[in-house]
């Protein structure tokens, strides 16, 4: 009889470790990521980025859903950096995406490679900052700096599923970001505005997140 309790504990503890943790329906998942931002072949911005998606598993391999989150661009100037922190001009934009998701993860195992995909519209945000733009010019305005436009992103990386629903996924990513963003010039003190730019920004760098 103890034999046979003992044959049966281990069944089922073979059995639990073999388990993917998948349950089909509603999940949340959340990414934190940093990169670099490529302009004209160059390395221009460091990028900030945070996500929600909410999805829905299809499978244990198909999850479709759609998110939100932000994107902070970040710029510093040290043409005028006289060995002193302070000195350094700081530049800042921001977006915020709205976007359709699909994740596929390879694998139904506790670890699996995944590949996702976004595709959307960012909207740009009034920082309402007397900051200096992409051309160092000093101005005061309260007209975003880079305007809305389209979205996509591609990441892949490992997921790591365990029970219910919580599971952690890390890896690269890439994103690609349509904009433009109006140049000023100063002149007799004021800012104005002289064209528009269109750009396109190429984003590459790491992120992590949970699923829940």
């Amino acid at each position: 009889m103890k034999n046979f309790f003992f044959l049966l504990l281990t069944c089922v503890s073979f059995t639990a470790i073999g388990q993917t943790g998948f349950k089909p329906g509603f999940q949340s998942k959340v990414t934190f990521g940093s990169g670099f931002t490529v302009l004209d072949e160059e390395i221009e911005m460091m990028q900030l980025k945070f996500d929600y998606v909410g999805q829905v598993a299809l499978s244990p391999y198909v999850s479709l859903g759609a998110g939100t989150g932000i994107r902070h661009y970040l710029d510093f100037d040290y043409s005028n950096w006289d060995d002193d922190w302070f000195d350094a001009d700081f530049n800042q934009e921001l977006m915020i995406p709205l976007y359709g998701h699909l994740n596929v993860r390879f694998l139904d195992k506790k670890a699996s490679p995944f590949i996702s995909t976004s595709v959307g519209y960012a909207f740009g945000v009034n920082l309402n900052s007397d900051v200096k733009d992409f051309y160092r010019v000093n101005f005061d305005s309260d007209d975003t700096k880079f305007k809305s436009g389209f979205i996509a992103d591609v990441s892949t990386g490992v997921s790591i599923r365990f029970r219910n629903r919580l599971g952690i996924v890390a890896g690269p990513y890439f994103e690609y970001q349509q904009t433009e963003r109006r140049v000023y010039e100063l002149v007799g003190g004021d800012a104005v505005v002289q064209h528009t730019e269109e750009l396109n920004l190429f984003n590459w760098g790491l992120k992590v997140g949970l699923t829940f």
